[in-house]
């Protein structure tokens, strides 16, 4: 990637996620559109810490935290 965008890979391993889990997130709108930079799509390097925050939500709320539905 040129500049500062991360493509999902690089993103997933800032995260220390699997590609799988972010794509998942994308599908349901936790983790915004990538940006297009140049040709290739990409995201910023900041969203590796939000996702960080979503898994962390999300592990929390499956254990029996605050439903998402409630949040």
């Amino acid at each position: 990637m040129t500049g500062a965008l991360l493509d999902l890979a690089e993103l997933a391993a800032r995260a220390e996620m699997s590609v799988e889990r972010l794509r998942y997130y994308a599908d349901v709108g936790l983790l915004p559109p990538a940006r297009l930079d140049g040709d290739r799509l990409g995201y910023a390097p900041a969203e590796a810490r939000t996702m960080r925050l979503v898994a962390g939500w999300t592990s929390f709320s499956r254990s029996g935290g605050v439903p998402l539905s409630d949040a």
